[in-house]
């Protein structure tokens, strides 16, 4: 009996002196999804914050569209405007190798600096005349003539039978003093005595010749 009482339901007493069962605490299960939060989540400080997170925003497709032509046209542009500079600097026309020439460029006696401004920046074209019109060709004379002149051929192949002959030999050239400043006049003096006069209009950075028909004055 006494180890049936010990092995048997455990009673007690209450106020009134009956016996009731002792009843048994249930256990209580561990808080898992706890216990996997705190260990998932990284250990810190007190007072730390949380780091802030960076929005990203998309930009709409047309706006996107809208830069990448905006780009675009302004590399075209840099690039054209680029391309206008370095061809800037280069003359429209030049001496050929061949074949040699001897011409004397200077200024008019008594004239100012603007003449001797324009001998200087019409040298070129001077000499590239008087070299056309020893090699006869009057297609390249042409090319020297102001670009809005027309007829320029023809005239050139009328300056080439005229005096295409004597190109072979010295010839001088003065430059007189300049009525304006985008027009000049040059005086050849071929080797022979034969004079001609040459008329220049400057456009575009560079002189040349008044050939064939135009305004000397209209780029």
């Amino acid at each position: 009996m006494g180890r049936q009482g010990r092995l048997g339901p455990r009673w007690s007493r209450d106020q009134d002196g009956r016996r009731q069962g002792l009843r048994q605490r249930p256990q209580q299960q561990p808080t898992q999804p706890a216990t996997r939060r705190l260990c998932a989540e990284p250990a810190r400080h007190v007072g730390q914050h949380r780091p802030s997170q960076a929005k990203v925003v998309l930009m709409p497709e047309s706006t996107r569209t809208k830069w990448v032509v905006a780009a675009a046209l302004s590399a075209a542009l840099a690039g054209a405007g680029t391309t206008w500079w370095v061809l800037g600097d280069d003359e429209p026309y030049s001496l050929l190798d061949s074949p040699k020439v001897q011409v004397d460029i200077q200024a008019a006696p008594s004239s100012d600096s603007k003449a001797q401004e324009v001998a200087e920046e019409a040298e070129l074209l001077i000499k590239a005349y008087v070299q056309r019109l020893r090699i006869g060709d009057d297609k390249d004379l042409a090319a020297l003539g102001a670009p809005w002149f027309t007829t320029k051929q023809q005239a050139a192949k009328a300056l080439i039978d005229q005096y295409g002959d004597k190109a072979d030999k010295a010839v001088k050239a003065t430059v007189a003093d300049p009525v304006v400043p985008y027009l000049a006049s040059v005086e050849l003096k071929y080797a022979d005595g034969t004079t001609q006069t040459v008329q220049l209009s400057h456009a575009d950075d560079a002189w040349w010749l008044q050939l064939g028909s135009g305004d000397p004055v209209q780029p």
